[in-house]
């Protein structure tokens, strides 16, 4: 196992991913021996195994089983979280617990199951900070996991200190790949509140230009993919709606390429902001390009992660608000009720919110 993650890891460096999971996939299925399912390796193997899964986006297992464990079982093979909560089990590292928590939310799990752990990790990566240390790479994974676990649950500006450890981390280590990653989602988290002054929109877009910089250097998709959200953050903050919608579009295109279908979502909903602002700033909403979002979005929340239906139907009823005011009161309406389903406070008031706006506006 400990060969496999090692040969597995070069491959992933050097662009050659779809190696590396063909052989991650053949170890699962074929080559395993009783004497390699156990230790810190075998722990590295499920996590390096649930990536591949997470970026298939299976997350939601539609068999029950007590009535049929056989489907239940063929389905939970191909659950990330599954893979990661085995990999924290075996002595995995933070970053497996972290993949775990964030898995588990995605699934639909209550935000009241996975608040207790989610602080605990937390915990343990703020204290390195306090020591004035830096982070080592698995607490600036675990740290990345958690800052869009926050961000999901209408908490996205408590992530900001996660992430500026994150940077200040993976910069101090030398690692190019997780800087970039680190820049693109520190850019995107200050840009959630810009507050209109110089200093502040010189920084997201020297961020955005930083991992731009090491996507070209490094010559991975995944990283080109992170730079296209990482620009059109940058537009849409300085109010040039038609290159964010084109750096999202990219975005989505790439990920796409690298067949991570949660990182399509993500530059999707990217769109859904852009298009926000842009109307908030007077500009018309382009209902073609609602329908083909929401068709995408609401897919995927139902089918792969049922625990983004609330985010993702606030999100469109905010800009269906611009569009047709039933149809933002009905997805404002669900999202208020799977938000109350999911003990999600956050998006039950912001919801409740946008109803009352809705309610004025008639």
């Amino acid at each position: 196992m400990a060969a496999l993650n090692a040969v597995t890891s070069l491959l992933t460096a050097a662009g050659h991913r779809h190696v590396a999971d063909y052989l991650l996939r053949r170890m699962w299925t074929s080559y395993r021996a009783p004497t390699d399912s156990s230790g810190p390796s075998y722990a590295r193997y499920l996590h390096n195994y649930g990536e591949i899964l997470l970026r298939e986006g299976n997350l939601r297992n539609p068999h029950d089983r007590e009535s049929d464990l056989i489907s239940w079982k063929h389905a939970a093979d191909r659950d990330p979280w599954q893979f990661f909560a085995r990999a924290a089990e075996q002595g995995g590292a933070e970053d497996s617990l972290a993949r775990s928590i964030l898995c588990h939310f995605l699934s639909g799990a209550n935000v009241a199951a996975i608040a207790g752990p989610a602080a605990a990790l937390l915990d343990t990566i703020t204290t390195p900070r306090e020591e004035g240390a830096s982070l080592p790479r698995t607490l600036i994974d675990a740290a990345f996991s958690l800052a869009e676990l926050l961000e999901l649950i209408g908490l996205g500006q408590a992530a900001l200190p996660l992430l500026e450890d994150a940077y200040r981390s993976s910069r101090k280590l030398g690692d190019e790949y997780r800087r970039a990653t680190a820049a693109w989602r520190l850019a995107r988290n200050l840009a959630f509140a810009l507050d209109g002054s110089t200093d502040s929109m010189a920084r997201v877009t020297l961020l955005a230009e930083e991992s731009r910089a090491i996507a070209s250097r490094l010559g991975l998709r995944e990283a080109d993919a992170g730079a296209a959200l990482a620009e059109a953050i940058v537009a849409s903050v300085r109010g040039d709606w038609a290159l964010a919608l084109d750096r999202a579009v990219v975005a989505e295109g790439l990920f796409h390429e690298v067949h991570d279908l949660p990182g399509e979502i993500f530059a999707k909903r990217e769109r859904v902001h852009a298009l926000i602002r842009a109307a908030v700033d007077g500009k018309p909403v382009d209902g073609a390009q609602f329908d083909e979002l929401s068709a995408a979005l609401q897919r995927f929340a139902i089918d792969n992660a049922p625990g983004l239906r609330p985010l993702i139907k606030l999100e469109l009823a905010r800009l269906a608000s611009f569009l047709d005011h039933d149809l933002a009161r009905e997805l404002a309406t669900d999202a208020a009720h799977d938000a109350q389903l999911q003990g999600h406070p956050v998006i039950v008031g912001a919801a409740g919110t946008l109803l009352e706006a809705l309610t004025k506006g008639e």
